[in-house]
């Protein structure tokens, strides 16, 4: 079986659009993980009754991050869901 020009470019197109949109769902699952991580610290600090303020300082985080992530988790409080604190911040962001 002949393979032609145009099928072949095409195959490797779409082997390359494959790789890229792999790539780019790798990237956006580690900036996940590393946003829920953050969270899982300020959960940590929160149920220790540290203000917004003190946990961005202690984390060194910014601010306005901490902030957001302590109302949207304050509710929830003391069973923090952190797929749906995540999702609520995700959401507004």
């Amino acid at each position: 079986m002949k393979m032609s020009i145009y099928e072949y470019d095409e195959e490797k197109n779409y082997k390359m659009l494959q790789e890229q949109y792999w790539n780019m769902g790798h990237e956006r699952g580690k900036s996940e993980g590393k946003t829920k991580a953050f969270i899982q610290l300020i959960l940590a600090k929160m149920q220790k009754n540290y203000t917004p303020e003190q946990i961005a300082d202690i984390l060194e985080m910014d601010p306005n991050f901490v902030k957001a992530i302590c109302q949207i988790a304050v509710p929830m409080s003391p069973n923090y869901d952190l797929d749906k604190i995540y999702e609520t911040y995700h959401a507004i962001k």
